[in-house]
């Protein structure tokens, strides 16, 4: 939590003295050089610029369908685990799941990566793909490709993550 409060902090800072203002809020392209922000506090305002850096953000899905997810936590519940958990199931491959797979590896979680895909890191360039995978294996985490998550359960103060591949179905516990 401090880490995270003292490096937005120095993105703030950042901004502040490149002159650049931070507007957050509902934005949409409304023409050549101008954005309209809704935001809670100011409603909807028109900003015209030379320069318009529109930064998204993002927010983790959880798939309500799937049967056991209330037991899940997303990427952004990482950050408020008050302890390392001794065993960790990540699912998803793209880049965050990967990043938080590395460090819960690198802190001393046994680590199990489940892909739903073929291979880790599907919408990067394909020369770094395989590399990636193997690094994470040699560093001692579990990789399942080509897997679809079908169920958490919770035994007790334990979870099992259900999942088919190749047509069987399976668990990590």
């Amino acid at each position: 939590d401090n880490f995270i409060s003292r490096l937005n902090g120095v993105y703030s800072r950042n901004l502040e003295t490149n002159r650049v203002d931070l507007i957050r809020g509902w934005g949409q392209l409304a023409g050549d050089g101008c954005v309209l922000v809704d935001s809670p506090h100011v409603g909807t305002t028109a900003y015209e610029a030379s320069h318009i850096c529109i930064a998204t953000g993002g927010a983790p899905v959880m798939p309500k369908s799937l049967p056991g997810v209330e037991h899940a936590i997303s990427s952004d519940g990482f950050f408020e685990l008050e302890e390392l958990p001794a065993r960790s199931v990540v699912i998803g491959s793209g880049y965050i799941g990967v990043e938080l797979a590395g460090i819960l590896n690198a802190l001393g979680s046994e680590v199990t990566l489940i892909a739903r895909g073929p291979e880790l890191l599907s919408g990067f360039d394909e020369s770094i793909r395989p590399l990636v995978q193997r690094e994470a294996e040699a560093n001692g985490m579990s990789v399942l490709t080509g897997t679809t998550v079908t169920g958490i359960v919770q035994n007790g103060q334990a979870l099992s993550v259900q999942y088919t591949q190749g047509g069987l179905q399976e668990k990590v516990d």
